[in-house]
């Protein structure tokens, strides 16, 4: 029979930081600096959704899965490498589908408010 279950067995995860996501290396150093000051390194199990909306989530590892009005079917899927929540930033009251970690997802969150404070300051 095989496990799925992670035992620790040796296995090691490095440790990730908003500096290692592909989009975030992307952006003008000048960006990454206020946008990296303001941003919080978090892990959800999964099942669970994420809690606090309105955040640009930067997927370092997992899978983010969108389930329109609460439904129990997936529509779409964030990988690590994507970015979840650029809509929220530029339509903050629409209506939009909940985001729910379909494996243990780790993610930097940055609040939208950083990157108008840093396209005003590069700008």
């Amino acid at each position: 029979m095989i496990s799925l279950t992670n035992t620790g067995c040796g296995l090691h995860r490095p440790h990730l930081d908003l500096i290692d996501h592909p989009v975030f290396q992307a952006l003008p150093r000048s960006i990454q600096s206020i946008a990296q000051a303001h941003s919080r390194l978090m892990t959800i199990p999964a099942g669970e959704p994420l809690v606090e909306t309105g955040f640009l989530s930067f997927v370092l590892a997992g899978v983010l899965g969108l389930f329109p009005h609460g439904d129990r079917i997936c529509v779409a899927t964030v990988v690590a490498g994507s970015v979840h929540g650029w809509d929220h930033a530029l339509e903050p009251d629409a209506d939009r589908p909940t985001a729910k970690a379909l494996i243990d997802t780790t993610f930097c969150r940055c609040p939208p408010t950083a990157w108008s404070t840093a396209s005003a300051a590069t700008g």
